[in-house]
């Protein structure tokens, strides 16, 4: 099986493996690796853990969990932005194409 699990020994049920070595590592991992295009990524996260290296990367992770928070708010708010203008963007699209079909009765 493809990165689902290990068998138990003595049950012989499927252990699943945990969160990062099953999702993290055979996705974002392996893609970082073969996949061309994600050249760019990989050098954008290099400079980062270089960057949080020089700087310490404890005082990274602070300032980290400081702006955790405030991030979170604001995409929540970008999101819920987003979300309310592209329904007004829909329903104007549904009532343009309502008309027209209307209209070519």
């Amino acid at each position: 099986m493809f990165f689902t699990g290990e068998i138990h020994e003595e049950t012989g049920t499927i252990v699943p493996k945990p969160f990062f070595a099953r999702w993290i590592l055979p996705g974002l991992a392996l893609q970082l690796l073969v996949n061309p295009v994600m050249s760019d990524v990989f050098k954008i996260l290099k400079s980062c853990l270089e960057a949080s290296h020089r700087l310490d990367l404890g005082r990274v992770l602070r300032w980290g969990m400081a702006l955790l928070p405030v991030s979170y708010q604001l995409i929540i708010a970008m999101g819920n932005y987003f979300k309310e203008k592209l329904e007004q963007f829909v329903k104007k699209q549904n009532e343009s194409t309502v008309k027209i079909t209307l209209t070519d009765i």
